[in-house]
């Protein structure tokens, strides 16, 4: 049965329902895993989906988060909550993606411009997409990790700073950090 808001007291329910089926996936029970997937699919998959912005690349990283879930759930600590977890499992995959895509022409790392856009609207959303991908591409990696975790998973500050095992004033000032870089580098070349 899948878990929904509707069926629980809400998004924190949730969070304990994957936590306890995470648990007992991790102990054997090939139950936990199905349970696990009814009730994080969907928040997984916006969170790949909504950094990639390609269904196939997206399904690609979806399926290796979870086979690395699998792989992995043996070292899962047992009380551990599981959304920091998946969430840092999945962001390592993106950022190898992105790599990858880097490193060579790929058809899947294809963003689809909006044909409605007005053709100056168009430029200039590319141009300052180029700088921000540029400058968040130059970010340290914990700072761009911290940001996706807060600003696009919907972790809070505490659930960042277990994933990245530190403390969150740490997870502040390397938010803090993160967007004061992304704003300097886009305001510089405007």
């Amino acid at each position: 049965m899948r878990v929904t808001d509707d069926d629980t007291s809400g998004p924190g329910r949730r969070k304990v329902a994957a936590n306890e089926a995470m648990d007992c996936y991790a102990r054997g029970d090939a139950d936990g895993f199905e349970r696990l997937y009814e009730i994080v699919a969907d928040e997984l998959w916006a969170f790949i989906y909504a950094r990639l912005r390609h269904q196939a690349s997206a399904e690609d990283v979806m399926q290796q988060t979870l086979l690395h879930m699998h792989h992995a759930r043996g070292r899962f600590r047992a009380g551990a909550n599981v959304h920091p977890w998946m969430f840092t499992i999945a962001w390592r995959l993106i950022i190898d993606r992105r790599r990858r895509c880097r490193d060579a022409l790929d058809v899947d790392c294809l963003d689809l411009i909006d044909g409605r856009a007005q053709p100056d609207d168009q430029v200039s959303a590319i141009e300052l997409g180029g700088r921000l991908e540029t400058a968040y591409g130059e970010l340290p990696e914990r700072q761009r990790v911290a940001l996706e975790l807060v600003r696009v998973a919907g972790l809070s500050h505490k659930e960042t700073a277990e994933a990245l095992g530190t403390t969150e004033a740490a997870v502040k000032s390397l938010l803090h950090r993160a967007l004061a870089a992304l704003r300097d580098s886009t305001m510089e070349e405007a």
